[in-house]
């Protein structure tokens, strides 16, 4: 079981909220014991739903700027049955069932003794550095865990895997998967163990064994003017995606950190070839229909930007002025010039995070 760090987050509304938690507060137990996995603190809060219990007592040591003035308290806080199940992923781990996140190191707060881990001299206070595992024979050949990374250090940088990541990695693998973990100790001395996974009685992944693929339509045709309905189809489906998203994104229903330029598209086309000639077509087919709609959006200095002016003209008899012509180009061309530099930038980020 790996330690709780402090209070990163708290939501708006929620439960611990309401018991007046803060950020830096640190929990430091659950009804009187240990807080026990915090990967699992959502499921053992349903558990207690069912049963019947809306409430639990939380132990909490309250932040402070001068930690001599820190308090111990306890709090009771309202349980509520979690909306979604979150995926333990990078940074913070949210509680849904009362309202918070918590920041997550891989410093290892307790050992089962009667584990493999505690025979093997795994002790509370041991950091996990790395990890890799070893597929049992059997499932070795099978693509599922043939393409999967067997080795990968842990930490908190975005090179690294978090603990809560290796966690869902772990969920993945199949039973006597053999793990071998590098252990840091408090004394700079290192700890290298082996270990195999095992079935849990007590908690469960409820996304484990389903894995949901997306709906997929194949259409073949021999006639050329069969195909020809199919491709001017699917430009129309296209079209009409990108203008729903254009109108969600005015809206704010959709942030603007879901652009992508030239970098996003080379990656999505390399994945696209990657699975046919099919795939990539159909993508190229999108991608003109998103340059088609764009160059018409109303915007100086693009096509769109020309009908405008030509539109004023057609009702109004008379051309936009010189002078409003030559304003409206200079903004438009500043728009168009920050929208490129904004979704270069978002593309530097993302490439950024996969090396």
């Amino acid at each position: 079981v790996f330690a709780w760090g402090p209070v990163a987050a708290v939501q708006v509304g929620s439960p611990a909220e309401r018991a007046g938690l803060r950020v830096g507060d640190q929990i430091l137990g659950v009804e009187g014991e240990k807080p026990g996995d915090l990967l699992s603190f959502d499921q053992r809060m349903v558990q207690l739903l069912r049963a019947g219990k809306t409430a639990i007592q939380l132990q909490i040591k309250t932040a402070a700027a001068d930690s001599t003035n820190s308090i111990t308290e306890t709090k009771q806080l309202e349980i509520r049955m979690p909306e979604r199940t979150s995926e333990p992923e990078y940074g913070p781990t949210a509680l849904e069932s009362i309202g918070v996140a918590i920041s997550f190191e891989p410093i290892v707060a307790q050992v089962n003794e009667t584990s493999q881990a505690a025979a093997s001299g795994v002790m509370a206070g041991d950091k996990l550095t790395y990890c890799s595992f070893q597929i049992p024979e059997k499932y070795a050949n099978e693509k599922i865990f043939k393409d999967g990374v067997k080795k990968f250090a842990i930490g908190i940088s975005r090179k690294s895997l978090s603990i809560g990541e290796f966690h869902a990695r772990v969920q993945g693998l199949p039973v006597a998967t053999v793990f071998e973990l590098t252990f840091e100790r408090a004394d700079g001395s290192i700890n290298t163990v082996k270990v195999a996974c095992a079935q849990s009685t007590a908690s469960f992944r409820v996304t484990r064994g389903v894995i949901p693929t997306a709906l997929e339509r194949v259409y073949r045709t021999d006639d050329w003017t069969e195909a020809f309905q199919l491709g001017a189809r699917q430009t129309w489906q296209d079209g009409t995606r990108i203008w729903r998203f254009l109108k969600k994104l005015v809206k704010g229903e959709i942030s603007a950190t879901n652009l992508g330029g030239p970098g996003t598209i080379a990656m999505v086309a390399t994945s696209e070839a990657s699975k046919g000639t099919s795939r990539l077509l159909l993508f190229l087919t999108m991608l003109s229909a998103n340059l088609a709609i764009v160059n018409f959006l109303p915007i100086p200095v693009l096509d769109g930007g020309h009908m405008m002016f030509l539109a004023y003209e057609g009702i109004f008899r008379r051309p936009v002025t010189e002078r409003v012509q030559v304003v409206l180009l200079y903004a438009g061309l500043l728009f168009i010039f920050g929208l490129m530099l904004f979704v270069i930038m978002l593309d530097i980020g993302r490439i950024s995070q996969l090396y």
